[in-house]
């Protein structure tokens, strides 16, 4: 008789349940779990916004106007906003240089075309144009400051003015102040190079803009004066007033030097016979201030004495002078 042996069957290891039950976890176990879940759907909520931004922006900035909304894109350009702190320059200057057609959509005005229109001139350093919908163009612009004029050879051979800026840009100015354009002394002493429509820009007009500022802001009386400065002979400075043909002044101590230059005229004019002329006073020398007097000529002008040369080199004030300086 035979006896049959029952053999069990193999087993593998992916036979064994691998699930848990949660409810043989423990409370440390499930709030883990909790969390990384919570982790889980937060991170990918965060992702998909950014997504949705993303999208977003690059339909708002890279989408061609012709794909936009009908209501937008034919929008008209109902107003010209110009931010201007401190210029002279008006809203109708900015739309007659634009030149924009009646009627054009506020989509259509090329705002890079427009800065360009605008940075041509001269007058505007910096200009920045922006779309404020529905309808509106704004115009932020930085202006220059002329601190000097010049006259050059216009179109038709005249002499036209024009101003030159702390830069040395020379340009065209537009709705200054008579006052203040002929307060403005004359520059020379310089050969112009023309550049396409203009010309290239002076050097060391920013050493005449710091004399310039600094003598209105503590001697308007002597700046009211001035009425041509040379560049011929940088760093030094060359001044010509009514009263004296040459006033050399040198780059810098220009409060010092303006001191001096006070005392020395107040000098002349307390005398009982005052020198109608003054031909040089030399301010360029720390030490001491060379003056040359001027006397009639026999042709009746006056014509430089090289006798009457005399220097001041004693009570030269080092700040100030009698005046307040």
């Amino acid at each position: 008789m035979k006896t049959q042996v029952e053999v069990p069957r193999e087993q593998s290891w992916r036979e064994i349940r691998q699930a848990v039950n949660t409810r043989t976890m423990t409370a440390h176990g499930r709030r883990r779990l909790g969390g990384n879940l919570a982790r889980t759907s937060f991170s990918l909520l965060f992702v998909g916004v950014l997504a949705a931004l993303g999208i977003y922006l690059y339909q708002g900035f890279e989408t061609p106007a012709e794909t936009l909304a009908p209501v937008v894109r034919n929008d008209p350009l109902r107003d010209i906003v110009l931010l201007n702190d401190g210029g002279v320059l008006t809203k109708d200057w900015v739309a007659d240089r634009l030149g924009l057609p009646p009627g054009i959509a506020l989509m259509a005005v090329n705002l890079d075309q427009a800065k360009t229109m605008l940075e041509r001139e001269g007058q505007v350093k910096t200009a920045v144009v922006t779309r404020d919908f529905p309808g509106t163009l704004v115009v932020t612009l930085e202006e220059r400051v002329p601190v000097l004029r010049v006259l050059v050879h216009g179109e038709h051979g005249a002499p036209e003015p024009l101003f030159v800026s702390r830069e040395g840009v020379i340009y065209r100015g537009y709705n200054y102040d008579q006052r203040m354009v002929t307060g403005l002394p004359w520059m020379s002493g310089v050969r112009l190079t023309r550049r396409g429509s203009g010309f290239v820009p002076i050097a060391g007009v920013d050493r005449v803009s710091e004399l310039l500022l600094q003598s209105r802001a503590e001697a308007p009386h002597l700046v009211a004066d001035f009425r041509e400065v040379s560049l011929a002979v940088l760093p030094r400075i060359v001044v010509r007033t009514n009263r004296v043909r040459e006033i050399i002044f040198e780059g810098s101590n220009h409060r010092r030097q303006l001191a001096r230059l006070d005392y020395i005229l107040e000098h002349f004019s307390r005398m009982e016979n005052p020198p109608a002329s003054i031909a040089r006073i030399d301010l360029s020398v720390d030490s001491q201030v060379a003056v040359r007097l001027a006397v009639a000529a026999s042709g009746g002008t006056d014509a430089a004495s090289p006798v009457s040369h005399s220097r001041f080199t004693r009570n030269l004030p080092n700040t100030q002078s009698n005046r307040g300086l």
